[in-house]
Formats: structure tokens, C-alpha cells, sequence
């Protein structure tokens, strides 16, 4: 088989007739396009070499070229708002076959029109039936110097600007695992690794989810269920097989999954126009990496514009350039893929695992797995014939994360169709590492993958979607919901847009990404003031606030927009939270006759706080009392009569001068729950 080398080359289409989207001038002699930022072949080919391609041997390599249309051109009614598609999940199967139907039917029309007026008849191209795409494979060097002269000189259309933005090279045979040369490194038993991740004790079997896997080849058959596996392809390979073991079959998280399976094309296009039209799948996994540039490249773009038309969840390996440059591979910077880093067996992040970008608005990786070194895994040898170890990387991080959400989508239906809501509960209940201070980590993502969390926040219905429309300016508030909040609860929330991307077609620098920047905020309801806004740039956003504030407070989450719509197209969005419930339990020590010390059991602070006594204590004959809380001396005087003009409650508790609170039996619950509230005075 031929090493497949990709150049990646978006190319817009702008049209500039004002009514029409073809104009009459199409079928004119006259041939005045331009191409910006085009590699020479000179330069193309010092690119291969560069990779140690024999560019002399025809056999050796293929060149893909990826075109981008711009799809705002298209102007008639079959240009529908393609993103929304979040139904009744309960009719989620039957409601995402109905709306890739119309997508497919709406871009192979157009990409079609475009592939002929450039005359690509001569050579292999596929066009994508869910996004603005087009790809072009060519045999060598010279059939791809023959293309870019030609592909010129066939735009007939004088209104017409091409404009190239962006490229990688590409090794579709680059698996993303490592060899791990430690001798001293613990294995990772696959048991463990699945209780790590709290699927071990899941009732559900990932039943009525369609999985497909991109890879070098697929599976050989012995961990997969009878039945639940078609293989598209015939090559077999260890790597392939450990990661459906990972995901189902007789091994795998998700035993009733049903597996699609096929070695890649080399065409990104061709292989999800197949996973997803021809099989219909749920969830792509691609445990293989094309280039490591840590930067958004148009293979990035074409999977950010698939999962927005199509609500297929796509989850990519990290890469395993930990050691090296550390960067992401493509497609991996997509900002609708899952990306995942690898994590060993002390919950560590491994050394190899990729986490670098260049871009701020990237929040990669989203979250981490269990990667190495994983270890009985059936019918898989624990130490392979060339004395290798164990399986080790991020190519085996993925399938944890596909596993896990298979189990979900069995159980929600409307994870089907939602891939806001799938990452913003994936960040929300991923475990933060015990090396991890800060909330997203720059190597560890959002943490560690956990089912449990995943599920008990679909469970208690803290989700909800919201969407951006086209008119939406900046400072609307898009979506709201209301929340109590106890003194000193937390509230964490996980928010995700799908965003639609496009690029400057007047800029040949690298490809950026189109989305819409918002903000979560906390609105306090009682003083009617935003007291907390989250900063995160991105189509990822998180806010974690806590209740301050001495009493239950009501608040409202606000998603609010810190600039107007960037899309040309409604961008569905989700939130996720979780109310972390502060137990208000400490531990005490004695201080003075008049104060402890407090330490909180949940967050470890410490503070000073007054006594607190039970009613009856004033019967000591020394006017002291004893603590209910640090069971210390309490100098409370000779007091027999509640003293007037004291804060009090309506039970009759009340705060001495000194600050010593003193408790009726009736209050001290809601006391210690921190519910209590003292008045002076009549209470209005």
C-alpha cells in the first residue's frame, strides 16, 4: 500500500453576482481566477522529502488536496439551517436519518456543481455529502502539477476568487501508540482502568449505538460479539483490535455496541461520507494522527462542519508528541471532536501524551483516559513478539472515552443528536487529578474521564440547551436558568457551542475558525447584580461561583454573548451543571472563653467563630457553659432572663454581646445547616 502524504489546501469560492449563484458568465472564455498560497511543486516535493518520501517512486506516496467551498454563496431555498437539528430525544434514530438525508441531498448537489466547473472529472475526488468539502487524490508529483495548472485554467468564471489558506502533511498509517521503554512502569490492568472510569458496574451495554472505527486496518474478530460487527475493509491488525476490545464486544465497555470498522482511504472525506451515510453511525473513533502542528488546519475544519450538520460524535486521540513538540494532531484541534490525552496507572498524565496548541481559543485536550500500559486485554498477548509491553497511548485513551459514551447514549437518546451536550457533560463530570490546580489543565484537559459523574448529571436533568441565532448581537442574554444555592454551596457549569466554521478567504495564513464568544454569569436575584462572569475565549466556556452570601440565595445563569452572532447559521449550544453541596461539617478548636477556631471538612478553611451553647447552659454556678461545637469553657455569666435588644430568632435563640450564640432546642438543625437567620426588633 502506498504511504498516502496529504497536502490540505482550502479553497474558497466567492461569488459576486448579486442574485444568482451561477453567473451568466460561467460558460465565458475568458479565464481570470486567481490561486493564493498554493505550494509550488518544487516546494511540495521538499516538503516530502522532508518526510523521507522517495518522490522519484510513483508507488510510494499520493497527494490529497482538500477544498473548501464557501457555502454562504449558496443563496436558494435547499440552504436550510443545517445545525439545529436538537429534537425530542426519544425520536432521535429516526430524527437524525430524516436530517442527514437533507443534508446529504443539499451538499452533494452543490460540491457536484462545483467539481464540475472545475473540470475534476479526469481525477479521483469525493465530495462531502455533510459539509462544503471537496477532495482530490492524485497518484504523484506530476499528476498534481498537472491538476494545479489545469485546475486554474478550467475556472471559467471571471467572478470567481480561489484562495488558499492552509496545509499539513499527512502519514495516515501514523497510529497514535507508543512503545513505553521504561522497565519500572506499571502495568495497567484493563479492570482497573474500567473502574477508574466508573463503568464497571453499568447496567447498560451500549445496545442500539452504531461505532465506527478509523484505522490503519481493523479488527481481528475474537473480542467481537457475533453479529455486532460488520468489517468494511479486510487488513487485520493488533492495534485496530485493542481498541474495539476498549469500546464492546466480548471485552469492551459497551458489549452491545455495534461496531463498523474499515482501514482508512487516506481521504478524510470518503471515510465519514461512509461511516456516516452508508452505516449510519452514532460515534467516529480515529486513533490515528495526521499532522502534529498544534494549529486549526482545514482537516480540523472539515470534522467541526461534519458534527455540526450531522450530530455525530467524533472522538480523536491526543497524539503522542508529549516528548517532542507536544502538539495536538490533526484533526484533533477540531473544536466540535473530543480530543483525549492518556493517563498511566498512578493517574498521572503520561509523558508522551500531546496537549500543546497555538491558539488560546483551543481547550485542548478535553479530558484524559486510561492509556498505558494497559494490560489483559483477552486474547491479546500482554508481551508481543518483538518483546513490546503492554499497549500504550493515546490511541487507546480514545475508545475509553467512546465506551463510556456509548453506555450514555443507550440510556439518552438524545446524546444521539447532541454533541454540545455530550462535551459539556463529559467536562462537567470529568475527575480532577490530584497534580491538577486549575480546573482546566493545559496537559490533563478537564480531567479524568467518569461515567458515574456523566450519567447522575443527565439523571437529575442538570442540562439544558440554548441557541445562537444569526440576529443575535452583543450583551443578548441567549438562555437563563434559575438556581438556589445555600451558604457557601458552589455551583459548576460546563457550557459548549457547535460551532459552524469558515475561513478568510482574503487571508492564506492559516485557517481560523468562525464562532461565537459568550460568557456564562451568575445573576443574583436578590440584589439584582451579575456577580461572577466567566473569560474563557472559545466555543468552551466554564464558571464554577460559590454562595457567599450569609443566607440561601436564588441566582440565574446567564449565557450572554460578548459579541454579535459570527454565523451565518443558528450555533446549538448546551449547559451542563452540577450544585456541589457544602456540608457545612467542621472540625473545632478552643481558643478563648469567647471564640474557636473552625476548619471546614470540605474546603479545609479555617476561621475564627463565636461559641455556641445550648440554652440550659446558664445553670453552671460559674456562669460558664460548655460549647456545643468544641466542647470547650464558655464564659457565659449569671444570666437568667434573655437580655433585651438582643438578635434573636422567633424559637427564642439569641447572640450575646460578646458574640456567643445561644440555641433553643428547635433552631439548632438549622443552625447547623447554615439555614439559621437571627433578626433584631419585630421581624417585618
Amino acid at each position: 500500500m502506498k504511504k498516502i502524504v496529504s497536502l490540505i489546501l482550502t479553497v474558497c469560492f466567492i461569488f459576486l453576482a448579486a442574485n444568482t449563484i451561477w453567473p451568466a458568465s460561467i460558460q465565458s472564455e475568458e479565464k481570470t481566477a486567481t490561486l493564493l498560497g498554493l505550494y509550488s511543486v518544487s516546494e511540495f516535493a521538499s516538503k516530502l522529502e522532508s518526510e523521507d518520501v522517495d518522490i522519484t517512486d510513483e508507488n510510494a506516496y499520493e497527494i490529497c488536496v482538500l477544498l473548501k467551498l464557501d457555502n454562504s454563496s449558496v443563496a436558494d431555498d435547499s440552504c436550510f439551517e443545517a445545525r439545529n437539528i436538537i429534537v425530542d430525544g426519544n425520536d432521535a434514530d429516526e430524527a437524525l436519518k430524516e436530517h442527514r438525508n437533507r443534508v446529504k441531498k443539499h451538499y452533494i448537489a452543490y460540491n457536484e456543481r462545483i467539481a464540475s466547473a472545475l473540470n475534476l472529472n479526469e481525477y479521483e475526488y469525493y465530495v462531502s455529502y455533510y459539509s462544503p468539502y471537496i477532495e482530490i487524490i492524485f497518484d504523484d508529483l506530476a499528476e498534481y502539477e498537472r491538476c494545479e495548472y489545469e485546475l486554474l485554467n478550467s475556472i471559467a468564471n471571471p467572478d470567481l476568487v480561489v484562495s488558499a489558506s492552509n496545509y499539513a502533511l499527512v502519514d495516515t498509517k501514523n497510529y497514535e501508540a507508543t512503545v513505553d521503554s521504561s522497565s519500572y512502569s506499571t502495568n495497567y490492568p484493563l479492570s482497573v482502568a474500567f473502574d477508574d472510569i466508573g463503568v464497571s458496574s453499568s447496567s447498560f451495554t451500549g445496545n442500539g449505538v452504531n461505532v465506527g472505527i478509523i484505522d490503519g486496518n481493523v479488527p481481528f474478530t475474537d473480542n467481537l460479539k457475533s453479529g455486532k460487527y460488520t468489517l468494511i475493509t479486510s487488513y487485520q491488525d493488533k492495534h485496530s483490535t485493542v481498541i474495539a476490545s476498549i469500546i464492546g464486544g466480548t471485552s469492551g465497555i459497551a458489549e452491545n455496541v455495534y461496531f463498523y470498522c474499515m482501514q482508512t482511504t487516506g481521504s478524510l472525506i470518503s471515510d465519514c461520507n461512509l461511516m456516516i451515510n452508508t452505516y449510519g453511525v452514532n460515534i467516529i473513533n480515529m486513533s490515528l494522527g495526521f499532522a502534529s502542528v498544534g494549529n486549526y488546519t482545514n482537516y480540523d475544519a472539515c470534522i467541526d462542519n461534519i458534527v455540526s450538520n450531522t450530530g455525530c460524535t467524533f472522538v480523536k486521540s491526543a497524539g503522542n508528541k508529549g516528548l517532542t513538540n507536544a502538539y495536538v494532531t490533526a484533526p484533533g484541534c477540531a473544536m466540535n471532536a473530543i480530543t483525549v490525552g492518556s493517563m498511566n496507572y498512578s493517574q498521572n498524565v503520561r509523558a508522551n501524551s500531546s496537549w500543546n496548541v497555538t491558539d488560546d481559543f483551543l481547550l485542548k485536550p478535553d479530558v484524559i483516559a486510561p492509556g498505558g500500559i494497559l494490560w489483559d486485554i483477552p486474547n491479546i498477548p500482554n508481551i508481543d513478539e518483538n518483546g513490546i509491553r503492554g499497549h500504550s497511548g493515546t490511541s487507546y485513551a480514545a475508545p475509553m472515552v467512546v465506551g463510556t459514551i456509548a453506555l450514555l447514549m443507550e440510556e439518552f437518546p438524545i446524546l444521539k443528536i447532541n454533541p454540545a451536550l455530550v462535551k459539556s457533560v463529559l467536562h462537567l463530570g470529568a475527575e480532577k487529578l490530584s497534580s491538577q490546580i486549575s480546573y482546566f489543565d493545559q496537559q490533563a484537559g478537564f480531567g479524568l474521564l467518569n461515567y458515574q459523574n456523566m450519567r447522575n448529571c443527565l439523571l437529575g436533568s442538570k442540562y439544558y440547551n440554548f441557541n445562537i441565532t444569526t440576529s443575535a448581537s452583543d450583551g443578548d442574554i441567549v438562555s437563563s436558568q434559575a438556581v438556589t444555592l445555600s451558604y457557601l454551596d458552589q455551583i459548576h457549569i460546563n457550557a459548549n457551542t457547535i460551532i459552524n466554521s469558515s475561513n478568510d478567504i482574503n487571508d492564506p495564513t492559516p485557517v481560523l475558525p468562525t464562532y461565537t464568544n459568550y460568557s456564562i454569569k451568575i445573576f443574583d436575584l436578590n440584589s439584582s447584580t451579575y456577580v461572577a462572569t466567566s473569560t474563557i475565549d472559545s466555543n468552551v466556556d466554564y464558571l464554577l461561583f460559590t454562595n457567599n452570601n450569609a443566607n440561601s440565595t436564588s441566582f440565574r445563569i446567564d449565557i450572554v454573548l460578548e459579541e454579535d452572532s459570527a454565523s451565518d447559521e443558528t450555533e446549538v449550544g448546551a449547559v451542563a451543571y452540577e450544585l456541589v453541596l457544602h456540608s457545612h461539617s467542621y472540625s473545632y478548636k478552643w481558643v478563648t472563653d469567647t471564640y474557636h477556631e473552625r476548619t471546614c471538612l470540605d474546603c479545609g478553611k479555617a476561621s475564627s467563630a463565636a461559641h455556641v451553647v445550648a440554652h440550659g447552659a446558664f445553670s453552671t454556678p460559674d456562669g460558664y457553659g460548655i460549647c456545643l461545637q468544641c466542647r470547650g469553657k464558655v464564659f457565659m455569666g449569671l444570666l437568667q432572663s434573655v437580655p433585651d435588644g438582643l438578635a434573636h430568632t422567633d424559637n427564642g435563640s439569641y447572640i450575646l454581646t460578646n458574640g456567643t450564640i445561644v440555641l433553643v432546642d428547635e433552631d439548632i438543625e438549622a443552625y447547623m445547616a447554615g439555614t439559621l437567620e437571627f433578626y433584631y426588633g419585630e421581624k417585618e
